[in-house]
């Protein structure tokens, strides 16, 4: 081989490699990119059934895939899909058979058919419900599947429930179960409702039950107990002796709280610039909101606002997150109006509505001219310093002058914002403190400059 050969060969390995590499990379994006958008329907696996409801964190994976997704309720499952259970995590899943199975917190198991489903990987617990009597499948400590027969169906509360109660007061809360092994009865059985798991809780209602005469040899015997609870989340089971005769299953109980409004308070005056008229009321944030979580939405929060006491003359109603603690609302007009917020809750058990306090206030429009003149430091502080001409003033800020909010906490997120102006190439952004009501440029507390993004 010439010396010109090799040059030649080793030109080519020069371009081959970076060619082999950048293709290795495109191919692997591309995998992953399927990856990450293909499901069990797309890799034609076989639906085996779906999300009913879950709680928390719960994640699927596909045969197929290396990616673990968040799973949320009505999402179908296939065949040798995984689903995986966090800490504080539980699903409820319905097979195409009718079949109910309820994976309880830090659980795996890969789907296969139910008949078979024990012979699929399993770490943790799933409880399955079938039409002949529900089953407990675990793993023991020598790392073998074991099954056992409940004696008891547990019926309602179903598994993962959600209650709601008023302010203040307590649910009454019915449980029912069913007797499924012929010639059991009823007697010895202790039924228990906890808020701790294990049942160790000082608070855990113990309520002895027995035997009545319409059960002696009944082979299938539904029977209920009631006691009242309040808010809180719950664990429930039947037991013999200390030995546990069905599921636990947990629920949970929430307070149909009405949002807290915070401003505009009662006989503020609300000046809004008549360019824009737009304006924010603001609540105290929710930090613990049912919505979401894999299930139907089973609350609503509205903004009401009217021209009269009873709420009669709506100017505004629409839902609000609960989670923002704000909202943006446009149009109104001149004139004293009234403002509330109405929450709806729903469950099995119906509906319960809560309210904040009815605050009325007074919007008023002002132009920008008015507004600079109601705050000479502002209105110095945009007045040109040369006799060239400078751009407007922007509109529509806010919070505007003279605006007052009331902060519950010493670290919260104020949002500012402004309109557009058009020729500007940047905006300049100042906050100052001062003491309270001095109305004096103080310290500078934040300055930034925003350059305007070309495009």
């Amino acid at each position: 081989m010439t010396d010109s050969d090799r040059e030649t060969q080793f030109a080519w390995r020069l371009i081959l490699v970076p060619l082999l590499c950048l293709g290795g990379a495109f191919g692997g994006g591309y995998v992953l990119y399927q990856d990450l958008h293909d499901s069990g329907e797309a890799s034609g696996g076989k639906t085996l059934g779906k999300v009913e409801r879950r709680e928390a964190q719960v994640r699927r994976k596909s045969a197929h895939s290396y990616i673990w997704n968040n799973i949320d309720a009505g999402e179908n499952l296939f065949i040798k899909d995984s689903v995986q259970t966090g800490r504080g995590s539980a699903v409820s899943l319905r097979l195409v058979d009718g079949s109910i199975l309820d994976i309880g917190e830090n659980s795996l198991v890969v789907m296969d058919d139910s008949a078979e489903l024990s012979l699929g990987y399993l770490r943790g617990s799933i409880v399955v419900h079938k039409a002949e009597g529900d089953s407990k499948i675990s793993v023991g400590k020598d790392g073998k599947t074991h099954v056992e027969d409940l004696v008891v169906r547990l019926l309602k509360p179903e598994s993962l429930a959600r209650y709601f109660v008023p302010e203040k007061t307590l649910k009454s809360m019915t449980f029912g179960w069913d007797l499924r092994v012929p010639g059991t009865h009823s007697e010895g059985f202790t039924f228990q409702v906890s808020d701790d798991p294990r049942f160790y809780s000082q608070s855990t209602v113990s309520i002895q039950l027995n035997e009545s005469e319409k059960e002696r040899g009944a082979t299938h015997l539904t029977q209920s107990v009631s006691t009242q609870l309040g808010p809180g989340l719950y664990y429930w089971r039947l037991i013999q002796k200390n030995k546990i005769l069905s599921e636990v299953r947990r629920f949970q109980i929430f307070s149909a709280l009405a949002l807290q409004s915070i401003w505009p308070a009662n006989h503020a005056k609300v000046k809004v610039l008549a360019s824009d008229r737009t304006f924010s009321p603001r609540w105290v944030a929710s930090k613990v909101s049912t919505q979401g979580e894999g299930r139907p939405q089973l609350e609503e929060h509205i903004l009401e606002i009217a021209r009269d006491t009873n709420f009669k003359d709506l100017v505004v109603s629409e839902l609000i997150n609960p989670t923002t603690g704000s909202t943006a609302v446009h149009g109104l007009s001149n004139g004293s109006l009234y403002w509330k917020i109405k929450s709806v809750y729903r469950d099995r058990g119906g509906e319960i509505k809560a309210y904040s306090a009815v605050k009325q206030f007074d919007l008023i429009l002002q132009t920008t001219a008015e507004k600079l003149a109601e705050n000479p430091p502002l209105k110095k502080m945009i007045e040109p310093s040369v006799k060239s001409p400078l751009l407007p003033f922007p509109d529509r800020v806010n919070p505007g002058p003279g605006t007052t909010l009331n902060l519950l906490d010493r670290k919260v997120s104020v949002e500012a914002s402004w309109g557009k102006v058009l020729g500007a190439e940047k905006y300049d952004v100042t906050i100052y403190s001062a003491s309270s009501g001095s109305g004096v440029q103080g310290k500078v507390a934040f300055q930034r400059n925003f350059p305007i993004q070309k495009v």
